[in-house]
């Protein structure tokens, strides 16, 4: 332990938490490119290599180009997915229950039982 002092390992603990915020990131970008319904095939094509062949470069790029419009296009994703969240609720609510589950199940009368002292 004497070989790896601790500002060793704080370094080492925070180029790992700045790997994992790049690959964080880099996922990020690369949902918000497939999800872009402006962005033609082309151009998405053309963000991702762009990315993927220079990718501090690219990702500047990217969060320079279209960074104000991905806040947008989170708020539309989750508008339309509330949306759909309480059209379910609506239709579920308001539908009938299933008809085995309304009926009460019949049993047979139970037959009338005479006391054991009565014989």
């Amino acid at each position: 332990m004497d070989d790896y002092p601790l500002l060793g390992v704080m370094l080492t603990m925070l180029s790992f938490f700045l790997f994992m915020a790049w690959i964080f990131c880099l996922f990020y970008i690369f949902r918000d490119v497939f999800r872009s319904r402006d962005l033609s095939g082309f151009a998405k094509a053309g963000w991702v290599f762009l990315i993927v062949l220079l990718p501090l470069i690219g990702v500047l790029a990217y969060l320079i180009s279209r960074g104000s419009s991905m806040q947008q296009r989170d708020a539309q994703e989750a508008a339309e997915r509330e949306r759909a969240i309480q059209e379910y609720i609506r239709t579920v609510a308001t539908s009938p229950p299933p008809a085995a589950a309304t009926e009460t199940p019949t049993t047979a009368p139970a037959a009338p039982t005479t006391p054991a002292h009565a014989k």
